[in-house]
């Protein structure tokens, strides 16, 4: 996504979509600010609907402040455009940098577990297995044996992957 999104590399029309967005973002937060009264009817906690805004809640915005919320909605909808693009050349990119080598390799990870039934092994097994072995104590002695399991071997084997694009 970093990589999609860096400035010199976007395209003109990402770049005036987002644009567009920051210019709508920007011109809704100035008019709210510097126009709040031209924007909004005066109101207050204490006030009711029925009062003092003939009982319909949509007189508090002003015509200036449906502008204001107007561009506000739209800076959003052309942010969101601008990152649905994004997103999708990000992913077009990493389906694009996966490597062929990796891709038609198959991973196959084997791990001898410490509880391992020797009388089912095959003699190349039963050479490469490691049972406990017995340690003794260093402190006084009188200490129980100590009982130490070699690190189970794990074995990777890397095998291609059928090819079944034809």
């Amino acid at each position: 996504y970093t990589e999609v999104t860096q400035w010199q590399l976007v395209p003109w029309t990402a770049k005036l979509t987002l644009q567009l967005s920051l210019v709508c973002m920007v011109a809704c937060c100035y008019m709210v600010q510097l126009f709040s009264s031209l924007c909004f009817a005066d109101y207050q906690l204490t006030y009711t609907i029925d009062e003092n805004l003939d009982g319909d809640w949509t007189n508090l915005i002003l015509p200036l402040g449906r502008v204001a919320l107007v561009l506000f909605a739209a800076s959003l909808v052309l942010l969101y455009f601008f990152r649905v693009w994004a997103k999708c050349e990000a992913k077009k990119l990493a389906e694009r940098s996966i490597s062929p080598e990796i891709d038609d390799v198959v991973v196959e990870a084997h791990h001898e577990s410490m509880e391992v039934d020797e009388s089912a092994m095959s003699a190349e097994e039963r050479a490469s297995y490691l049972p406990p072995v017995e340690t003794s104590s260093i402190s006084t002695g009188n200490d129980p044996p100590v009982m130490e399991y070699a690190r189970p071997a794990i074995e990777v084997t890397f095998s291609p992957k059928a090819d079944n694009r034809k």
